[in-house]
């Protein structure tokens, strides 16, 4: 009987081994860790980690540079400190984040999920503290060389629920494997949850790099009192459909939300991989109640040119499409303050070359403080040069600086093009609607 016990738990601890991701050695060089997740900071907040950092020989790391956006405050100064264990299968960080409002304590530990060349994906949790106020976090983490020609990840709106009782709605981002490399993942939901727990009335999307898949076949349910949360089904829209299973359970829940932590597979054709996911979900009190306040949606100003030769600077995602009501939360991760403004670009304002385009208030007073060149009893050439390049609209009007974010209120359905007049390639287009966008056939 001894000897059958032991024999049971040597195929036990064999099975659990074989489940883990093969062990992998430190990859030489500068890293290139970015996390996307929520902590629970008096409230459930959006949390953001980036991190730069060179581990030594013995698989530990200190300081580097980086940033830790919660909410709208972005925290530029990073004293972190870490380690890899286990063959790089687990990761351990802590330390402190400074620069723009309190500090903010962060101890975390990663498990290994999934590899694709040199891409790892890590599944983190752990705490943030605040002022004296701690709570759980959780993140999808990716970890690549600095050298890394990834593109930077992208944010997407969050459809509408839909109305009447049980309506509720998911967001979720994290990475994935689901070919020969990891992929960017957002996952948009919106449904209505039965009494059962059953999930029906599904529709959103599901992104994967650079591209989103609009037709949902998706099934699911909450289980355990909505501790736990299942969604199975395929996407399809573009290429071939991507079948997908994911299991979330609860990380932390406050007020009218939870955040939970999403693990599962993607399968597309012949390929499969696992996926990890930081999902928020609506948890509306009262039924038919006050609907929850739409959740912000987070861009970022890079520094570097889009592609080579372009000019510095650009948003990393330059197209939304936003609620009206909504916020728009910017952060600038570049070296110097950006003033953004919204207005109407004239059919001009790229014909202009060697000079930043000529500004104008409302009326069309020029911003330069000179006036109109139709008015100044110049020649038609000269007015031709002296016409507005842009013309403010003042609906939108803010400066952010260096490592700062800063929110602005889309309040009405309508476009709203924002940009840097000292730096006009830097642009934002805003599209606000009623109705949830259907992207049409081909685009993305």
């Amino acid at each position: 009987m001894d000897a059958t016990r032991a024999l049971l738990a040597a195929a036990s601890l064999a099975l659990a081994l074989a489940a883990l991701p093969a062990a992998s050695a430190i990859p030489d060089g500068a890293l290139s860790l970015e996390a996307t997740g929520h902590a629970a900071l008096g409230g459930l907040e959006q949390v953001r980690l980036e991190l730069a950092f060179s581990p030594s020989q013995d698989a530990s790391f200190t300081g580097g540079g980086g940033l830790l956006i919660i909410g709208t405050s972005a925290l530029d100064t990073l004293d972190i400190d870490g380690a890899f264990t286990r063959d790089s299968r687990d990761l351990r960080l802590s330390g402190t984040a400074s620069g723009h409002g309190e500090p903010v304590s962060v101890a975390l530990t990663g498990r290994l999920t999934e590899e694709r060349g040199d891409s790892s994906v890590y599944l983190l949790t752990g705490t943030l503290e605040r002022g004296g106020v701690s709570g759980r976090a959780s993140f999808a983490a990716l970890l690549v060389p600095i050298h890394s020609d990834r593109d930077p990840a992208v944010t997407v709106s969050v459809p509408p629920a839909p109305e009447g009782d049980g309506a509720r709605s998911l967001h979720a981002s994290g990475y994935g494997a689901v070919g020969e490399f990891v992929e960017d993942l957002r996952l948009s939901l919106s449904f209505s949850e039965g009494a059962d727990g059953s999930l029906s009335s599904l529709n959103g999307t599901l992104g994967i790099g650079g591209y989103s898949l609009g037709t949902l076949d998706i099934g699911g349910e909450f289980t355990r009192e909505g501790r736990f949360v299942s969604v199975s089904g395929t996407a399809s829209g573009r290429g071939e459909p991507v079948s997908l299973r994911l299991l979330g359970r609860t990380a932390e829940a406050h007020g009218g939300q939870a955040a939970y932590l999403l693990t599962g597979t993607l399968e597309r054709g012949a390929h499969s991989g696992k996926a990890v996911l930081a999902a928020l979900v609506s948890r509306p009190e009262g039924g038919d109640g006050p609907a929850a306040p739409l959740e912000a949606i987070h861009v970022r100003l890079l520094a570097a040119p889009r592609q080579p030769g372009a000019p510095p600077g650009h948003f990393d995602e330059p197209l939304l499409h936003v609620q009206p009501g909504q916020n728009v939360t910017i952060s600038n991760a570049d070296a110097k303050a950006h003033r953004l403004v919204s207005g109407t670009v004239n059919a001009w304002f790229y014909e202009r070359s060697g000079a930043s385009p000529r500004t104008c208030s409302p009326d069309g007073t020029p911003d330069d403080g000179s006036a109109p060149g139709a008015s100044r009893g110049v020649s038609r050439a000269q007015a031709e040069l002296d016409r507005c390049d842009f013309t403010r609209d003042a609906r939108i009007g803010v400066t952010v600086g260096p490592g700062e974010s800063s929110t602005i209120h889309i309040a009405k359905p309508g476009i709203y093009r924002i940009l840097d007049p000292e730096s006009p390639w830097i642009q934002l287009l805003a599209v606000s609607v009623d109705t949830p966008v259907r992207c049409p056939p081909h685009c993305h």
